[in-house]
């Protein structure tokens, strides 16, 4: 990861407005935003669970991993 980047998760309930802020924060030449949702990411190595609430869950190497890689590109 490049240490110069920020990276920020806005997370939001559903139909909460986090679309509608990510569309206004990538006006920003700034700021990089993923365009689309990413909740594959939010449930990555929790598929299991039939809701999207997750409690505190310290993730492990693979999922770390995963979220970086992701990030990076």
């Amino acid at each position: 990861m490049n240490n110069n980047v920020q990276v920020l998760f806005l997370i939001g309930a559903a139909r909460s407005g986090t679309k509608l802020l990510r569309t206004i924060l990538e006006q920003s030449d700034e700021i990089g935003v993923i365009p689309y949702d990413m909740n594959y990411i939010w449930k990555y190595g929790h598929y299991d669970i039939n809701h999207d609430e997750l409690n505190f869950i310290d993730p492990n190497t693979k999922e770390i991993n995963f979220i970086n890689n992701y990030v990076n590109k």
